[in-house]
């Protein structure tokens, strides 16, 4: 059972001049989308769903998370850093109780391999890739495509938008 959806996103626009770093940035939920910078500078990305059937246990998503996050670091090797959306308030209890499952695997993850991770906040993100020309998604996608992110959609677009905000600050020296 391969954990990693395909086909992945991967341009030759989409690179970086940020080199040796490796870093997965992701946006936690049901519809997790998630983008890693490669140590040559080279971005991929994708989204991959981790609901439960009707016959499972609500536990598999999570279980399914962790496994996909082993999977991707074998595909990718080991990663300087993770980064995270910060989502403090949700649309409703279900989803804040799966943003923290989430949470609360991913951290995990990372402290047992010894992985530095950070959550950034939204609002900062957009205002960093949009240049604050807005905070909905449409001008993420806008912003993000202009910048040569070719192939991003509504499930991917906060895990690049996350990426850019890292490497943004990263290529800065601040991180």
């Amino acid at each position: 059972m391969s954990a990693l959806p395909v086909p992945l996103n991967r341009t030759a626009l989409a690179f970086s001049p940020v080199r040796n770093c490796s870093l997965l940035a992701i946006t936690l939920g049901l519809q997790t989308g998630w983008a890693v910078h490669e140590r040559d500078g080279d971005i991929s990305f994708n989204h991959k769903f981790f609901r439960s059937s009707e016959y499972e246990g609500e536990g598999m998503k999570f279980v399914r998370f962790r496994y996909w996050l082993d999977e991707i670091s074998k595909k990718y090797g080991a990663f300087d850093a993770v980064v995270f959306a910060d989502v403090p308030h949700h649309s409703s209890m279900q989803s804040a109780i799966v943003y923290g499952g989430f949470l609360g695997h991913l951290t995990g993850w990372c402290d047992w391999r010894q992985i530095p991770y950070i959550g950034v906040a939204m609002p900062d993100v957009h205002k960093l890739v949009t240049g604050g020309n807005g905070i909905d998604q449409q001008s993420l996608l806008d912003a993000l495509r202009r910048k040569g992110f070719i192939g991003v959609d509504r499930e991917t677009v906060g895990a690049l938008a996350v990426l850019d905000w890292a490497l943004h600050y990263k290529a800065r020296g601040n991180a």
